[in-house]
C-alpha cells in the first residue's frame, strides 16, 4: 500500500518540536530573576506610598555575564509599584543574547510584572516571543519559578515557517517536562516545504511528556490534509527515544479516516490476496485504530483496528474494495508492502469492479494471510461457513483457501457451489440449462484460474431441478462448459416427449463420463448402464445426443456388448439406439432375445417399445418379416 499524503511520524515530530520551542522561549524569562547583574531596584516588603515610587523613564540596559553581554532590556519605564511588584512598561523588549548568530531570543510586550522574590512573573498586553522563525503571541502569560510552571488562559497564537497554531489555555511544567494545551486547539503543519497542503489538527486538550516521549489529544480530535481528513475522540502517541520517529499511535472513539490522493499523483494499487487495494481514496472507520512504526524508519509496521471496522479502498474509475470486520490487522514490511493480514468476527470483503455486475464478496468468521506462503485463509465458526460470492458463482465450505500468486482456490469439507444462471452469450454449465442455477456439493473442491476449471472430489452431487449427476471425481470448465467425471458416475436426466406434458427420467451410470459442448454430446465409458421405466440396458459405452437449441434429450446410442432386460426377457447385441420421442429402443449388431419358454429369437433388428413392453423382431431377408413378443 502506498503511503498517504502525510506521515504521522513527521507530523508529530514537527508538532512537538514547535511547542518545545515555544516553551524554551517562554522559560527564557527566568533569566530576569537569576542574572548576577539585575536592575538595581530596592526590594521592600512594606507598602510603598505613591510619593516613594521611583520611575525610570526610557530605559535601555545591557547586562554582562562573564565579561560577555547576555541580556538587553528596553522599555519606556521601570518602577516598583504600590502593589509591591516590579513593573516594566511600555514597548518592552528583552533580548536574550546567545553565543551563535541567529540563536537570540526576543521578548516583546506592553508590561512585565514580577514579585520581589523573583518567583512569579506576569506578562500582559501585546506579548510576543520570537526565536529564529518562530513567533508566539498572547495577551497574558504567567510564570511561576518555584513550581516551574508556565500558564496562560487568555489564548495563544504561534507561527513559524512550517507550523502555525492557537489554543485557549497553556500549562507547562518544567519539572515534569509536561505541556498541556486546552480548548480550541488549532494547529497547521507543513510536513514538507515543497507542498502547499498543510496538515491541520483540532482538539480540546493536548498533553505531552517530553521525557517519556508520550502525548495525548482529547475531545473532538480532527485532522485535515488537503481533501483528506480524520477524526477521533481520543489520540495517544509515543515517540522513539530519539524523538525522530513514531513508536505507536492510538486513535479511539468514533475513528474516521478519509485519505484522498493528491492531485497530479499517478494512481496505483497493490493487488494482494486477490484483493485490489486502490489508493485514490481510502476510507477507514473503527472504534479504535492502533498504528505501530519501525523504530528506525518513518514507516508504518503494523495497523490494528477493532470495533465495527470498515475499510474502503476506492479507485479513480469507481472500483473499490471494502473490508468489514470486528477486528482488522495489517502488517507491512520496510518497503510499505503487505507481509500479513488478519481479520476476525463477521468478516466481509466486498469488491466492486468497473461494471455494475462485476462484484465479489468474501465472508468468514476469520480471514487472514498465512505467512510467506502467500495464501488467503477463510474460516468459519460452528454452523456459519465461509463463502465467496461472485458474478457467476457462490462457494461455501468449512474452510476456503485462495492462492494469492495465481488466484487459484481450494475448499474443504462440506463444499457447496452454486453456479448462477448464464447470460445468453455465455456457455451453459455442461448439459444443464443456462436459465437456472446449478448446485454442486462435494467434500473437496479446487479451482484453477488459468484453466477456468473447477475440480471436485469425493461425495459429489450436481443437480438442477430433477436433473442430477453423482460422481467421485468431477471437472467443470467454467468458460467452455466442458465436464469430465471419473471414479464411478450416475446421472438422472429428465425429459418430456413431444406432445406430452408428463415428465420422464432416464438414469445412466458408468465408470467415467464427459460432456463435449461443441458436439452437444454426453459420453459414458466403461461398465455403462441405463434405466428407464421397465427397461434396463448395459454396454461398454453410452452416448447421449442433445438438441442444439435447448440442450434437450434427442437420442441415446450404446456400443459394445449391449444387453437389454425387459419383462424377464434379455436381448443382446453390439449396438442400441433409443429415440426419446417415440420411446423405442432398437437393438442392432446380430441381436438376439433369450426367452426361457420360446428359446432364442434372432433377427436383424430388435425394437423394444418402452410404453407397452412389446418387442418387435425384424429380419433382413424379407421385406416385412416381423415377430411380436409381448409379456
Amino acid at each position: 500500500m502506498r503511503k498517504v499524503g502525510f506521515h504521522f511520524a513527521k507530523v508529530f515530530r514537527l508538532f512537538i518540536g514547535a511547542f518545545l520551542l515555544v516553551i524554551l522561549v517562554i522559560v527564557a524569562i527566568n533569566f530576569i530573576s537569576h542574572s548576577k547583574k539585575q536592575l538595581k531596584i530596592p526590594m521592600q516588603s512594606k507598602a510603598i506610598s505613591q510619593k516613594k515610587i521611583e520611575k525610570k523613564e526610557r530605559i535601555e540596559h545591557v547586562e554582562d555575564k562573564g565579561g560577555k553581554r547576555n541580556r538587553h532590556i528596553q522599555a519606556d519605564r521601570h518602577y516598583l509599584g504600590k502593589d509591591g511588584l516590579y513593573h516594566v512598561e511600555g514597548n518592552v523588549k528583552i533580548v536574550f543574547l546567545k553565543k551563535k548568530d541567529g540563536q537570540d531570543v526576543f521578548l516583546y510586550g506592553d508590561e512585565i510584572v514580577y514579585d520581589k522574590e523573583g518567583s512569579h512573573f506576569l506578562i500582559r498586553g501585546q506579548a510576543r516571543i520570537e526565536f529564529k522563525d518562530l513567533r508566539v503571541k498572547s495577551s497574558f502569560l504567567e510564570y511561576d519559578t518555584r513550581e516551574e510552571v508556565i500558564k496562560s488562559d487568555k489564548g495563544i497564537n504561534f507561527s513559524s515557517q512550517r507550523v502555525t497554531g492557537s489554543a485557549q489555555h497553556v500549562v507547562y511544567s518544567l519539572k515534569k517536562a509536561k505541556i498541556e494545551l486546552l480548548e480550541n486547539i488549532r494547529l497547521q503543519l507543513w510536513p514538507n516545504l515543497d507542498t502547499s497542503l498543510p496538515l491541520e489538527i483540532q482538539a480540546d486538550k493536548f498533553d505531552y511528556l517530553r521525557k517519556k516521549r508520550h502525548g495525548t489529544l482529547e475531545g473532538g480530535v480532527l485532522i485535515f490534509h488537503g481533501d483528506s481528513c480524520g477524526m477521533a475522540d481520543f489520540m495517544e502517541f509515543d515517540l522513539v527515544s530519539t524523538g525522530e520517529q513514531i513508536k505507536s499511535l492510538l486513535l479511539k472513539g468514533n475513528v474516521r479516516l478519509s485519505l484522498i490522493a493528491e492531485e497530479g499523483k499517478k494512481e496505483s494499487f497493490q493487488k494482494q490476496a486477490s484483493l485490489f487495494l486502490y489508493n485514490k481514496e481510502r476510507d477507514f472507520k473503527a472504534d479504535e485504530i492502533f498504528i505501530k512504526g519501525f523504530w528506525n524508519l518513518p514507516q508504518i509496521q503494523n495497523i490494528k483496528a477493532k470495533g465495527d471496522c470498515d475499510f474502503k479502498f476506492i479507485s479513480l474509475s469507481g472500483s473499490f474494495t471494502r473490508i468489514q470486520a470486528e477486528a482488522i490487522e495489517f502488517g507491512l514490511n520496510r518497503e510499505g508492502k503487505f507481509r500479513e493480514f488478519h481479520s476476525n468476527k463477521n468478516v466481509r470483503i466486498f469488491e466492486q469492479g468497473e461494471r455494475a455486475e462485476s462484484q465479489r464478496i468474501i465472508e468468514g468468521e476469520i480471514i487472514y494471510i498465512k505467512g510467506k506462503k502467500n495464501i488467503l485463509m477463510i474460516e468459519g465458526k460452528d454452523r456459519s461457513k465461509p463463502r465467496i460470492l461472485s458474478e457467476g458463482s457462490e462457494i461455501s465450505a468449512e474452510s476456503i483457501i485462495v492462492f494469492l500468486d495465481n488466484n487459484n482456490l481450494e475448499a474443504k469439507e462440506g463444499v457447496k457451489l452454486i453456479l448462477n444462471p448464464r447470460r445468453a452469450s455465455e456457455r451453459s454449465v455442461g448439459f444443464f440449462s443456462k436459465e437456472k442455477p446449478v448446485f454442486i456439493t462435494s467434500r473437496e473442491m479446487r479451482y484453477s484460474e488459468a484453466e477456468k476449471r473447477f475440480l471436485f472430489s469425493e461425495d459429489i452431487k450436481v443437480w438442477q431441478g430433477k436433473e442430477m449427476l453423482i460422481a467421485k471425481e468431477l471437472s467443470i470448465y467454467n468458460e467452455t462448459g466442458k465436464i469430465l467425471c471419473g471414479g464411478g458416475v450416475k446421472s438422472i436426466l429428465p425429459y418430456t416427449r413431444e406432445g406430452s406434458q408428463e415428465e420422464e427420467k432416464i438414469e445412466i451410470s458408468a465408470y467415467s463420463m464427459n460432456f463435449d459442448p461443441e458436439k452437444n454430446l454426453i459420453a459414458y465409458q466403461e461398465k455403462s448402464s441405463l434405466k428407464l421405466k421397465n427397461l434396463n440396458m448395459s454396454a461398454q459405452s453410452i452416448f447421449v445426443h442433445l438438441t442444439k437449441e435447448k440442450g434437450e434429450l434427442e437420442t441415446i446410442v450404446a456400443y459394445g456388448k449391449v444387453i437389454i432386460n425387459q419383462n424377464q426377457l434379455e436381448g443382446k447385441g453390439e449396438e442400441a439406439r433409443y429415440d426419446v420421442n417415440s420411446e423405442t429402443l432398437d437393438l442392432l449388431g446380430t441381436p438376439v432375445i433369450n426367452d426361457k419358454k420360446k428359446g432364442k429369437i434372432e433377427g436383424f433388428k430388435l425394437t423394444f417399445y418402452v410404453a407397452d413392453g412389446r418387442i418387435v423382431v425384424e429380419n433382413k431377408d424379407r421385406e416385412r418379416s416381423v415377430i411380436t413378443v409381448k409379456k
